[in-house]
């Protein structure tokens, strides 16, 4: 048995088939396959999910069934249609914990992304909203879950967490999910917690701001800090952490689940001689540290460097109008697993989308990339 059969191929093969038999031409796990791997080549919808397969249909052969064929791209817009998002989420757990599990997962980045163009005014039907666990150390998706059209984040995150085996990690987010009932969630799976706050928690917001400007008039040992200086392509970018544990003027810090210290950053962007600063708050489960306070801070934002940046950027996710039932959500989960599989392909050096270039035109590489030990080149495009 090659490495693929014992991941994508494996991993996907048993969700059951919802289809009647006498209506199934393509076994339900080719359908699913054919749609990472086409993904990971260019392909951001059905037609051109089809159009891939069908250049590649000879390499497909040698580790899948295909016994009708390559399914048209109306065939994949019903199965994806159909098929239970819950499922799919379930399978792509399953396959993260036994293709990635030699990898760290010390810093998970949770955070939201709407998919704009799945919206139709039309028929009332609002964008689609995931809410994604992104391992910051090792730069994989963990899992998602889509948001209830009638809710938000808020309750969504929570169920996400359960979800995962988070015991022992540190947990970040945005002053969103500042909510009492999401950390007794984290703390309740032994995790530790930093979530920005701001002025959606008012009092909280006004007591960590007042301590902050009381301890650095006192400059005492209760307040830590750590600066960070970096200069880019002509961008520079100072940043000052400071941590404390003194919650006494914390009015409800009891309220809070297993709150240890408070954070703040001030930073300072010159971009073509223009000054922008900001200054942000942080509640954190973690005993005071300014250095790792910082690292911990810094590591969130690469949710939307290294997984956002690329699902809108190189993958278009923000285009595509695929929406009908279940598929936009089910579409997601695909481009995660194919977000997994490019991040980890280390042997070529360049970025994402020249990796989906080269998967393309090179079954080989394609090969790599999806885990399918000892492939030979056949039918390159």
């Amino acid at each position: 048995m090659n490495h693929l059969e014992t991941t994508l191929v494996q991993y996907f093969a048993d969700i059951e088939d919802f289809r009647l038999d006498r209506n199934k031409k393509h076994e339900l796990v080719d359908i699913i396959v054919l749609a990472v791997c086409c993904t990971i080549c260019g392909a951001s919808g059905f037609a051109e999910i089809e159009i891939v397969a069908n250049a590649k249909h000879d390499w497909f052969r040698t580790f899948l069934q295909l016994p009708n064929g390559i399914p048209s791209h109306d065939t994949f817009g019903r199965v994806f249609r159909r098929l239970r998002p819950d499922v799919l989420e379930e399978r792509f757990l399953a396959w993260v914990q036994a293709t990635f599990s030699d990898l760290p997962a010390q810093h998970i980045a949770f955070d939201g992304k709407q998919s704009r163009r799945t919206a139709d005014p039309t028929s009332d039907l609002s964008a689609l909203q995931m809410i994604s666990a992104w391992a910051v150390e090792s730069g994989i998706v963990l899992g998602q879950v889509a948001v209830n059209p009638d809710s938000n984040e808020i309750t969504a995150l929570p169920v996400l967490v359960e979800t995962l085996d988070v015991e022992g990690c540190d947990i970040s987010a945005d002053a969103l999910h500042c909510q009492k009932e999401t950390l007794e969630t984290i703390v309740e799976h032994k995790a530790h917690y930093t979530i920005a706050v701001k002025a959606n928690q008012e009092h909280l917001y006004t007591d960590i701001v007042a301590t902050f400007a009381q301890l650095r008039e006192q400059t005492g040992p209760s307040l830590q800090t750590h600066m960070t200086y970096e200069k880019d392509h002509g961008r520079i970018e100072r940043r000052q952490y400071w941590v404390t544990d003194r919650l006494d003027q914390i009015r409800s810090a009891d309220a809070w689940q297993a709150l240890k210290t408070i954070g703040m950053v001030e930073s300072e962007r010159i971009l073509n001689g223009k000054v922008e600063r900001e200054t942000r708050y942080y509640i954190s489960s973690r005993e005071p540290n300014a250095r790792a306070f910082g690292t911990r801070v810094r590591g969130h934002w690469s949710i939307e460097n290294s997984l956002h940046w690329v699902l809108d950027v190189v993958m278009r996710e923000d285009e595509c109008r695929i929406r009908k039932d279940h598929s936009a959500e089910n579409m997601a989960v695909v481009r995660h697993i194919a977000v997994n599989l490019l991040k980890n392909e280390k042997t070529l050096k360049v970025g994402t989308q020249a990796k989906r270039l080269r998967a393309a035109c090179d079954n080989d590489y394609l090969g790599k990339v999806i885990r399918l030990g000892g492939s030979k080149r056949k039918n390159d495009c």
